[in-house]
């Protein structure tokens, strides 16, 4: 846990927003897609992001009896019900899935993750196996580096071309498969979030669907980087050439002399 911590550069005290925003800081940094990448890095600071955030998620829960079932009395009649935990992806939320899930009992089974669902709340599956059993099963979202979860909004940044963002025009996504076409406004600056309304989570039986906001991000121009170096270590040639002048230039005067 503590070298989770010095992974990610945070104190132990550090709360959950300080936590995420050295997390996404470090991952856009050490992402093997970026120039700088390091692929063992990322991996690191990914597995010390599970670990803060899964470990403060089960430490913050309200204490219980034990995790994986608890049974329950009523009217002399025995309800036996089991509470577990299921690690899912942000896809699986947008998109709905279908992941097996393995039992205290080593029972398996198929769980259906619907459509839009808000990982805050439990799935219950009624009447389970063998003794009809009641299965609680509390979500676990799998950080991802590249989109973020809050509330039903996703979260995301777009790395573009600033001459692309001052020129504004059309921009395709791809968002989970799904091909997505912004319109990003002329004379745009790094720090602009577009707001693209309904492309969050999906509405369902409870709940509104949830927006997609998308925060603009320059991307280093590689022409342009060279262009700057040649004219940095041109300029440094010419400053030493009028130094070289100034130098001759005043010998010159005391031989006169």
């Amino acid at each position: 846990m503590n070298d989770s911590y010095l992974i990610l550069g945070v104190a132990k005290n550090a709360d959950k927003k300080t936590i995420r925003t050295a997390y996404r800081t470090l991952a856009k940094l050490h992402h093997p897609d970026q120039n700088s990448g390091n692929e063992e890095k990322f991996h690191q600071i990914k597995l010390a992001y599970e670990a803060l955030t899964t470990n403060r998620h089960i430490e913050n829960r309200n204490p219980r009896p034990p995790r994986n079932r608890k049974v329950n009395d009523n009217n002399n009649s025995t309800n036996k019900e089991i509470s577990v935990t299921l690690t899912i992806e942000l896809s699986d939320l947008v998109k709905g899935a279908t992941r097996r899930l393995t039992l205290p009992n080593g029972q398996e089974l198929e769980v259906c993750i619907p459509k839009g669902h808000n990982p805050d709340h439990k799935l219950q599956l009624k009447k389970q196996g063998k003794n009809d059993c009641n299965i609680v099963i509390e979500l676990l979202l799998r950080p991802d580096p590249s989109i973020d979860l809050q509330g039903r909004n996703l979260i995301m940044y777009l790395e573009i071309p600033l001459w692309e963002m001052r020129k504004g025009g059309s921009h395709n996504i791809v968002l989970f498969g799904q091909e997505l076409q912004l319109t990003i406004p002329p004379l745009s600056s790094p720090g602009k979030t577009l707001l693209i309304k309904g492309k969050g989570l999906a509405k369902n039986a409870n709940f509104p669907a949830g927006d997609l906001l998308l925060t603009l991000t320059a991307k280093p121009n590689a022409d342009m980087k060279i262009i700057l170096e040649q004219f940095s270590r041109a300029f440094i040639h010419s400053a030493e050439l009028r130094q070289q002048h100034l130098r001759s230039g005043a010998r010159s005067a005391l031989t006169t002399r």
